[in-house]
């Protein structure tokens, strides 16, 4: 078969236009190197041209599912996460985000967010994976006005069927007066062991 000089032409045209579409693709950060961005070693992601921070080790899949457990101060806790993708300032991200149920010593309800929809202000979400391996939460228990606001870290443990969790509030009391009196941490300070159901 033979080609003529017009078909040679549209041959090329078309491999130069699809390496030229490939060049202008999705500039991926595995989420595991986020944090040197955060850091601020390698400036900012966007200064960097990433477009996507993408779980492409599949580094998130051993967090997601139900755990539960009870702390030492006696509370009991079912906490769901999972999985989504996001885009926001132009960067696409996966991340996990965490709803929970917590109950006192006595088996009534502190705070509940396992119904509501992702997207809602008190459903907890994911910001990165740190060189420890835990996973960070930015959590505020839906009231960050009130001193409830700190970095959840997530850990797990052995052959993955144990989540260690705790928060690491950001200022000095964990007990802070409001409006409504006195807010107290839902989430555990103290290291915390939940079992995966």
């Amino acid at each position: 078969m033979r080609i003529n000089m017009k078909n040679l032409k549209i041959i090329l045209s078309l491999f130069i236009l699809s390496v030229t579409a490939n060049c202008h693709s999705q500039k991926i950060l595995p989420i595991e190197k986020l944090v040197d961005y955060m850091r601020g070693k390698q400036g900012g992601l966007e200064n960097n041209g990433y477009t996507y921070v993408k779980d492409v080790n599949n580094l998130l899949d051993k967090f997601i599912g139900t755990w539960k457990g009870k702390s030492v101060n006696g509370r009991t806790y079912e906490i769901k996460i999972n999985e989504i993708s996001e885009t926001s300032y132009g960067i696409k991200q996966d991340l996990l985000i965490l709803k929970y149920k917590v109950l006192d010593a006595n088996g009534r309800e502190i705070d509940n967010t396992l119904s509501l929809p992702n997207d809602h202000a008190y459903v907890v979400s994911g910001n990165y994976l740190d060189k420890q391996n835990n996973y960070v939460f930015n959590f505020n228990g839906g009231k960050k006005d009130c001193g409830l606001d700190g970095s959840l870290f997530v850990k797990i443990l052995g052959n993955g069927k144990k989540l260690e969790i705790s928060l690491h509030p950001i200022g000095e009391s964990v007990s802070v007066r409001c409006e409504s009196g006195d807010a107290i941490e839902i989430m555990p300070t103290e290291i915390t062991i939940l079992d995966k159901k």
